[in-house]
């Protein structure tokens, strides 16, 4: 991973209301945060935290859209060669993509933190933030638990799902029908049991295809 991360406010909010600051530390080389981002945050931060100024003025003009925090951690990253940059809003996210710079998100990197063994739970993480009022899209706290292998039908929750049956003289119409997922071979790749037969799960739309050859 990174030798130098470059901190955004709502990362450090998360992760102090939490009392988890330390995956940071131990996940990354050196922990860097602008003083416009000290400002929001409110708080006195660990001496293993860096506070550096950005380079004034902000030079693209396009960062004036964002608020303080992001744009001045932009604008650091830009200037710090080999940095990847912790930011969280849509946004600032895509300005920074924009820009050329490597961006990561708060709960990926509780991802790498689990990797690393830092942490044992993803999902643990993910419920302590939402119990501080902490909100994420579904989807991603969805994809997120499935990287790591933490999803609900991981848990032997097997729900029913929507089958979607490909006809076969190939012509794209599906014939609908519901049934029960039987059990679970590889919950990473997605392939699981109905009906006798294996098959592809499509996540994002809790449907599977039938469509053995392309498992």
């Amino acid at each position: 991973m990174a030798e130098i991360i470059i901190s955004d406010t709502s990362c450090l909010i998360a992760y102090q209301r939490i009392d988890r600051l330390d995956i940071l530390q131990k996940l990354f080389h050196e922990v860097i945060i602008t003083e416009q981002v000290l400002s929001e945050f409110g708080y006195a931060v660990p001496e293993w935290i860096k506070v550096k100024s950005a380079p004034p003025p902000f030079s693209h003009s396009i960062l004036e859209t964002l608020d303080l925090g992001e744009a001045s951690s932009i604008s650091l990253a830009l200037k710090t060669p080999g940095s990847i940059l912790i930011l969280d809003e849509r946004k600032g996210r895509k300005v920074a993509t924009d820009l050329g710079l490597e961006i990561i998100g708060s709960l990926r990197v509780l991802l790498l933190a689990k990797d690393k063994k830092i942490i044992p739970s993803v999902r643990e993480m993910v419920d302590q933030l939402s119990e501080h009022k902490f909100r994420f899209s579904t989807h991603v706290v969805r994809q997120l638990l499935i990287e790591a292998g933490e999803a609900s039908l991981h848990r032997h929750h097997h729900p029913l799902i929507k089958l979607l049956y490909r006809s076969a003289n190939g012509f794209p119409f599906y014939k609908k029908a519901i049934m029960p997922i039987e059990r679970i071979d590889d919950i990473q790749r997605g392939i699981v049991y109905v009906g006798g037969q294996k098959h592809l799960l499509i996540y994002g739309e809790q449907n599977v295809r039938s469509d053995a050859n392309k498992v």
